[in-house]
C-alpha cells in the first residue's frame, strides 16, 4: 500500500476546507427534508446523515421507517440539472448500467429560496476512492477493468446533441463544443498569469487544439458520463455495484471520458486496465493517443477557468502542474 505524498495530503486538506466552506452555505431545514422524503417514499424519515462531498449539491444519506435507504440531493440551481440527469440515468439503466433509480424530483418554496430535491435509491457499496489504498493490486485491476466494461455500455448510447444535454448549451457538432472554449481564452490567460502559467503556454495549448481540428470530427454524439472517476464507482465484495453522479453527462466523443479520468487519476487508475474491460476496441485506433493528449489539454484549460470561478484554490494547485506536463508531451 502506497503512502500519500506530503504535497498530495496538503492538496487534499485545502480541498476539504474548500468543500466545508462551500457546504456551510447549504442549510435546508430538517422538517422540509422529512416532508420531501415522505412524499418520495411514503415513509417517515428516522435517520439522516450529512455527506460533505461534491461541489454543487447539499447531500444526505437517509433511512426511513420502512428500512429504505435513500440519497437526498438538494440544488439551488433549479430543476433542470436534476431533470436532465434523470433522463440520462434512464438511458443508462436501459443500457444495463448499474445506476441509481430516481424516486422524486421536487422544487419547493422555503423562505427566500426555492431548492430542488432529487431523491434516489441508495446503491450498496463504498466509493472506490475509499478502498483503493487497501485493495490487492490484482483485485483493483479487476475492478477497474470491470469499470471499463460498464463505461463502454454508457458510450454505446447515442444521444441527440453534442455538449451538455440540458437543451440550452448543446452544439451542432463536437468541434463547435470543443472550440467554444475560445470564448473564454482571455479569462483563462488571466488565471494562468495569476497562478504562474506563462501566457505563451496558454497560447500554445489553443494553437495545438486548432492545428488538430480535424481530429474532433465525429459523426454521432455518444453518451458521456462527464465525470467518470473512482469516486463515482461504488464497490461491494470486490465488484462494482453502481455508478453515480451523471450531473455532468454530455454528448460527444467517448475518448474524452477516458482522458478526463487519466488527467485526474493516472497514477492510481491506469487507463490500460480500463481499456482491457472496454467492450469495443475500435475506440483505441491510430488517433487514440493523440486524442487523449488533446482532450487532456482541453480539460486543463477548462479547469483553470472553472476552478477560478469557484474560488477553488486546491483545484488550481492540482491543475497547474498537470496542465504544464501535458504541454511537455507535445
Amino acid at each position: 500500500m502506497c503512502m500519500p505524498k506530503a504535497e498530495d495530503k496538503k492538496d487534499k486538506d485545502i480541498y476539504q476546507k474548500f468543500l466545508e466552506k462551500k457546504h456551510s452555505a447549504f442549510e435546508t431545514s430538517g422538517n422540509l427534508i422529512e416532508r420531501v422524503v415522505k412524499k418520495a417514499t411514503g415513509s417517515n424519515l428516522i435517520k439522516r446523515e450529512r455527506i460533505i462531498a461534491g461541489e454543487v449539491n447539499e447531500v444526505y444519506d437517509v433511512v426511513t421507517e420502512r428500512g429504505q435507504n435513500i440519497i437526498v440531493r438538494i440544488s439551488r440551481l433549479g430543476r433542470q440539472n436534476f431533470e436532465t440527469e434523470e433522463k440520462v440515468i434512464r438511458l443508462a439503466l436501459m443500457a444495463g448500467v448499474p445506476a441509481p433509480k430516481v424516486l422524486l424530483i421536487e422544487q419547493v418554496s422555503s423562505g427566500s429560496e426555492n431548492p430542488t430535491f432529487c431523491v434516489e435509491e441508495k446503491i450498496e457499496g463504498e466509493p472506490l476512492t475509499a478502498l483503493m489504498g487497501t485493495l490487492d493490486k490484482d483485485i483493483l485491476k479487476s475492478i477497474i477493468s470491470e469499470s471499463g466494461k460498464i463505461l463502454s455500455k454508457i458510450h454505446g448510447v447515442t444521444v441527440d446533441s453534442f455538449g451538455h444535454l440540458d437543451g440550452t448549451t448543446s452544439f451542432k457538432t463536437w468541434q463547435d463544443y470543443i472550440f467554444s472554449m475560445m470564448e473564454r481564452k482571455g479569462r483563462i490567460v488571466e488565471v494562468g498569469k495569476r497562478i504562474g502559467i506563462d501566457s505563451g503556454l496558454i497560447d500554445k495549448a489553443f494553437r495545438l487544439l486548432g492545428e488538430n481540428k480535424e481530429i474532433f470530427q465525429i459523426e454521432k454524439p455518444k453518451l458521456l458520463h462527464g465525470d467518470f472517476s473512482p469516486k463515482h464507482l461504488l464497490v461491494k465484495d470486490n465488484h462494482i455495484t453502481g455508478i453515480i453522479d451523471f450531473e455532468s453527462a454530455k454528448g460527444g466523443d467517448p475518448v474524452s471520458d477516458l482522458a478526463r479520468v487519466d488527467f485526474f487519476y493516472s497514477d492510481s487508475f491506469p487507463i490500460d486496465w480500463v481499456k482491457a474491460g472496454y467492450g469495443s476496441k475500435d475506440l483505441f485506433g491510430e488517433n487514440f493517443e493523440m486524442k487523449m493528449k488533446l482532450y487532456r489539454l482541453h480539460l486543463g484549460l477548462g479547469l483553470l477557468d472553472y476552478y477560478d470561478s469557484e474560488k477553488n484554490e486546491a483545484g488550481l494547485i492540482h491543475t497547474k502542474p498537470r496542465f504544464i506536463k501535458e504541454l511537455e508531451n507535445f
